[in-house]
């Protein structure tokens, strides 16, 4: 039954192969994930992968112009088997945790046993694009492949120097290597592990928080010196801040997210949109936690001068970013029929800034609508944010319920 169903697929490929030479643009493969590396093993060929939503904009931009080209379906029906994955259906959502996909597209190459050689973030216009496929088969041939360390490290190898490289490799793909650290951390006495370069090394390429490497980093990282810390701390900042912290949060893991936020503090000095971004996780943590002090102190701090700014001044800079945003499809450098949301995206640009100025007074004011007492003098401030918003945001149902919520 296997073989039959492989023989299928094989079928399948290579009439694709003989109608790709009569249709121009990629051709995509159909089936699962499994059947797909089958398809590639068979072939010998490495694997090229889409990863988009049904709402991303830039994805449909692809689709509808990049994919299509001749020279760009010649040179990736050639090459690769490639393969569409819908990153919210189906398969979609454990595969794009499993390869840390963020944002769309994101375009995987993997070599033929379905391991990840190289990972690019973000539409590309046709000469990039065909760039990336020459910047896959480049690291297909090099013997240090993250597919060939993967095999490597599954038949036993835990040698320090090779877990290093492997997690290095990891690292730059933007992939979790948690295991890697734990095995390196098994495979070092403890006083090699606690000298600078080793810790400077697990700061510089750590990526992923289930590991007890980033527990005995920050144990010792009051050791390391100056320099060192500022070579490590925007690494770090990235991965325990904006990466778990935001996750704990969102997931309301709220004892993960108090252990992170003690390391975040370490780390301090920061500079201003660090403290800005820590601030406003403090601000859904109070909120959560219904701690009506913390609640105030980080909602002032997000507020800042937001009030001083005028609605006609706030309306100038709509007009500002609105030009320039626009200015080359008015120019006649870009064409907007090749972006298939062009007339809706070209709505919500209108409202940049204004959109900016109300997102950040309503998570303020609700914050205060959900958490304070009713006799607090702090909502009458909240009540002002909401009836700003209000007037950049004309007949906002959200806001209006939120002014009548906070008039009680």
């Amino acid at each position: 039954m296997q073989l039959r169903l492989l023989f299928v697929l094989l079928l399948n490929f290579y009439a694709a192969t003989i109608l790709a030479q009569q249709a121009p643009g990629i051709r995509f493969q159909e089936g699962n994930w499994e059947n797909l590396v089958a398809l590639a093993q068979k072939a010998q060929l490495p694997i090229f992968v889409d990863v988009y939503t049904d709402w991303c904009a830039p994805c449909k931009q692809m689709d509808a112009s990049v994919f299509k080209e001749k020279l760009v379906g010649d040179k990736y029906n050639k090459t690769f088997i490639s393969y569409k994955l819908n990153a919210e259906k189906g398969e979609g959502p454990a595969l794009a945790k499993q390869f840390n996909i963020k944002a769309y597209p994101t375009f995987l190459f993997l070599n033929s046993s379905g391991f990840l050689i190289h990972k690019v973030v973000g539409e590309k216009e046709s000469g990039p694009f065909l760039a990336i496929a020459d910047e896959a088969l480049a690291k297909l041939a090099d013997k240090d492949q993250l597919g060939n360390l993967e095999e490597t490290f599954k038949k036993g190898n835990r040698q320090p120097q090779f877990l290093r490289k492997f997690i290095t490799a990891k690292a730059k793909l933007d992939i979790d290597n948690s295991e890697l650290f734990t095995e390196l951390i098994n495979a070092y006495p403890v006083d090699s592990l606690q000298t600078e370069e080793t810790l400077v090394f697990i700061g510089s390429w750590l990526n992923g928080l289930q590991t007890p490497a980033l527990q005995f980093l920050m144990q010792n990282y009051n050791t390391l010196s100056s320099s060192a810390k500022e070579k490590i701390k925007p690494r770090l900042f990235r991965i325990i801040v904006n990466r778990g912290m935001t996750s704990s949060i969102n997931a309301t893991h709220l004892l993960e997210y108090e252990q992170l936020i003690s390391y975040a503090r370490q780390l301090e000095p920061l500079n201003e949109e660090q403290y800005k971004y820590l601030n406003r996780l403090s601000l859904i943590y109070a909120g959560l936690t219904k701690n009506s002090t913390m609640v105030k102190e980080a909602g002032y701090k997000a507020i800042g001068t937001l009030m001083d700014v005028s609605v006609a001044d706030v309306k100038k800079e709509d007009l500002r970013v609105y030009n320039e945003l626009m200015g080359p499809f008015l120019r006649g450098e870009q064409d907007s029929t090749k972006y298939p949301d062009f007339q809706e995206e070209k709505k919500m640009i209108v409202n940049t800034y204004s959109r900016e100025i109300v997102s950040k007074l309503l998570t303020v004011a609700t914050a205060f609508s959900q958490t304070l007492p009713a006799n607090d003098p702090a909502r009458k401030d909240a009540l002002r944010w909401a009836e700003r918003a209000n007037m950049l945001w004309p007949e906002s149902k959200e806001v209006l319920s939120l002014i009548q919520k906070l008039k009680k």
